[in-house]
């Protein structure tokens, strides 16, 4: 008896991660707004627009910024906790390279974040807020 309830435990434990992991994403077409604060640009700078598709399996806002859409640019890190997702994508131009690291709360049809991009000695930090329009248009 002793030796079940160790078994059904350690399911429990094991479960947990995956449970844990599940992003609160409605997935498909989102549209992102993005305001840029970048030290030397004015501080009224508008705020940028970009629809992209979304899904539980690449939650990483990219068309917040186009840059990241690039052939060039990899997601080298992705974590996943509850309804938060981190990343860090990396864009190599020749010799210029552009990291972007950042943190999104999603809650089913919207999304708050914030992410900042280092190149070549300047930082561009961007706060980001998204909500879910539709279905993808392929």
């Amino acid at each position: 008896m002793k030796y079940s309830n160790v078994i059904i435990a350690t399911g429990f434990i094991i479960a947990l991660p995956c449970y844990a992991a599940s992003l609160n994403i409605n997935e498909g077409e989102w549209e992102f707004e993005t305001k840029m604060d970048m030290p030397g640009m004015p501080k009224n700078m508008p705020a940028q627009k970009s629809k992209t598709c979304m899904n539980k399996n690449d939650p990483v806002p990219r068309g917040v910024d186009k840059k990241l859409d690039d052939q060039s640019c990899k997601t080298t890190h992705q974590f996943i906790s509850s309804d938060i997702v981190n990343w860090t994508v990396r864009c190599t131009h020749g010799n210029q390279v552009m990291e972007s690291k950042g943190k999104g709360t999603y809650r089913g049809n919207t999304m708050e974040g914030m992410q900042t991009t280092h190149m070549g000695g300047q930082i561009m930090t961007m706060k980001i807020t998204g909500h879910r329009v539709g279905v993808c248009k392929n």
